[in-house]
């Protein structure tokens, strides 16, 4: 199987868990409801295996099986917990958030820490086995693929841009209108501070991009959608700057004492016709190094970045 291949798998995959969990939500409305709960519980059982099954073709997949143990564990606490709900509705209610969607601050920051991209020393399956919910897991696999160098690498490159003195532009993966279209728009302008630049091309509606100089190493996703839009969702691991990084399109606010290197993540849509403008807004306007002297809370904390 190819990278291309692996990688497009993995997003069949991805998907089809985000669709199964969002069918698991259970009807605030109706959870004193016996008959809706008997329902809710039989599909949720039903679900959550279908679940566990995604997750098995992913370590098939990418792992070779090496965490499976750890995971299976993790699959049986968690159909033990739902299991142990019963009937009764606030408690499935309660399952479905620890369990199921609750994604916990402090495993973000972990995430971040094992999987950034260009470290040396990565260990993606630590986030793995810490993981407590089904997001949670699935958020560690995909934080580990979109930001593993090593994936863009084992691909024959398509086309490369040499942008300025040091800012190299390459292309792989499968080639299409829309992974040249954003290949064109990274390459259009020279950022500061941007030398290696990875743009890997999915498919004709997908496109991961990979920096090194901007936050560390910030990774994108770009996604063609069915109403004929673009939806760039991106990951920012170090923030060298707080003022900068909540000035960039989509962001989620960060507070200003927040530390290094929890990471600052941010989705907008945008178009093809206006892709040039707003990739070049964004990774013009993503800080590095150089800024963490211009913002008085990074100082104190500068030596450890």
């Amino acid at each position: 199987m190819s990278r291309v291949d692996e990688v497009n798998e993995f997003f069949i995959h991805d998907m089809n868990i985000k669709k199964a969990m969002m069918d698991m939500v259970p009807d605030p409305y109706y959870l004193l409801d016996k008959e809706y709960i008997a329902s809710y519980v039989d599909k949720a059982y039903d679900d959550l295996k279908y679940i566990f099954d995604e997750f098995r073709d992913i370590i098939k997949l990418r792992y070779d099986n090496y965490i499976s143990k750890d995971v299976e564990k993790k699959f049986k606490q968690i159909m033990d917990e739902f299991v142990l709900c019963g009937y009764d509705g606030f408690k499935l209610n309660e399952f479905y958030t620890n369990r199921i969607s609750d994604m916990r601050p402090t495993f973000l920051t972990k995430v971040s820490q094992c999987n950034c991209a260009y470290y040396l020393f990565r260990d993606p399956a630590y986030p793995i086995r810490e993981s407590k919910s089904i997001n949670e897991l699935l958020h560690s696999m995909h934080s580990d693929l979109i930001n593993n160098d090593n994936l863009y690498r084992h691909n024959e490159a398509l086309d490369k841009a040499n942008v300025g003195e040091q800012m190299e532009v390459t292309l792989y993966g499968d080639d299409n209108p829309f992974g040249r279209a954003v290949f064109s728009a990274v390459s259009a302008n020279e950022i500061d501070e941007l030398d290696e630049t990875m743009v890997f091309s999915i498919n004709d509606n997908k496109v991961l991009v990979m920096t090194r100089g901007l936050g560390h190493a910030t990774s994108i996703e770009f996604d063609r959608t069915t109403k004929g839009d673009v939806r760039v969702a991106y990951y920012i691991p170090k923030i060298c700057d707080v003022n900068m990084v909540n000035s960039l399109k989509g962001i989620s606010k960060i507070k200003p004492n927040t530390p290094i290197f929890s990471g600052a993540s941010g989705i907008f849509y945008t178009t093809e016709s206006e892709l040039l403008s707003d990739v070049f807004g964004l990774l013009s306007g993503i800080p590095t190094d150089r800024d963490l002297i211009k913002d008085p809370t990074r100082v104190e904390r500068g030596a450890h970045a």
